[in-house]
């Protein structure tokens, strides 16, 4: 995988070239060189895999969200999914142009969080989810949701990655109340991408988190957390369903895709690094 130009958001655009997969990505020579938006490369990664990119959040500058007092009420989804939504003036993060590794960020205080409406992983048919962060984590006493998705009523969540209390900064893959892949004690106090992904095909399930570009721990579940892994729930960003353990951080980036085959641990591995490359780590 090699990055194809810059990444800035696009002003003007046609379809030209190829991702590292393969898919067809929009070109703009509006500023002079060719670029190729992240976005789109991002997306063309998966669907180079036969997957959908339900949600794709970037946060880079003022094209990617919009902004009331400097904090964020909308932060534009990329993917197929709906926008991610906070109409609680108190609970927005706010918007910082060089808070992460001098690029953009949004600042979660601890009460923030955004959402989208519910998307259909369900309804397509999909038996896998790779759910994906950029983030630094500010709080080690404390467990702290950064992003999840197939929450259920009751305290069963699906897909999700949490900073955990008993680790500085570890990681948590949150499979329904009964199961989870934990990474152990890896520092999330400086910035980097976390992927957690789910595959329902496996036997008898298995859950994966990477760290740093690769896998740092794995477990099988049990084929029963389908329902909360594969769901029609919204996406939460900064918490979970309910307003407990909410982020202390900052988060850059966020991306859920899904699909019918196998983890492409290829593409996953090419958005990690597309993510990590935009924001200079």
């Amino acid at each position: 995988m090699s990055i194809i130009g810059p990444t800035k958001p696009p002003t003007l655009g046609a379809t030209l070239g190829a991702s590292a997969s393969g898919g067809a990505l929009p070109w703009d020579a509006g500023g002079g060189a060719p670029y190729f938006p992240l976005e789109s490369q991002i997306i063309a990664e998966f669907t180079a895999a036969g997957w959908t990119t339900y949600g794709l959040f970037l946060a880079r500058g003022l094209d990617d969200f919009t902004l009331v007092s400097g904090d964020v009420s909308v932060w534009v989804n990329y993917g197929t999914g709906g926008n991610a939504l906070q109409g609680t003036a108190g609970a927005r993060p706010t918007w910082q142009a060089t808070g992460l590794n001098s690029k953009g960020t949004f600042d979660y205080d601890g009460g923030d969080t955004l959402a989208t409406a519910n998307i259909n992983i369900a309804g397509d048919s999909q038996t896998a989810t790779v759910l994906m962060a950029l983030f630094e984590d500010d709080d080690s006493a404390a467990t702290r949701w950064v992003a999840e998705y197939g929450a259920i009523a009751g305290g069963r969540s699906g897909t999700g990655i949490e900073t955990i209390t008993d680790t500085l900064a570890g990681i948590n893959f949150s499979t329904g109340g009964t199961a989870s892949a934990t990474s152990g004690a890896v520092s999330m106090a400086t910035p980097n991408v976390v992927s957690a992904t789910w595959d329902s095909a496996l036997a008898a399930s298995e859950a994966t988190i990477r760290h740093a570009g690769a896998d740092v721990t794995s477990t099988r579940l049990d084929n029963n957390l389908s329902a909360h892994m594969l769901a029609t729930e919204p996406l939460m960003i900064g918490g979970r369903y309910n307003a407990s353990s909410r982020t202390n951080g900052r988060i850059s980036a966020v991306v859920l895709a899904a699909g019918a085959t196998a983890i492409p641990l290829t593409q996953v591995a090419n958005v990690e690094a597309l993510i990590l490359a935009e924001w200079g780590l």
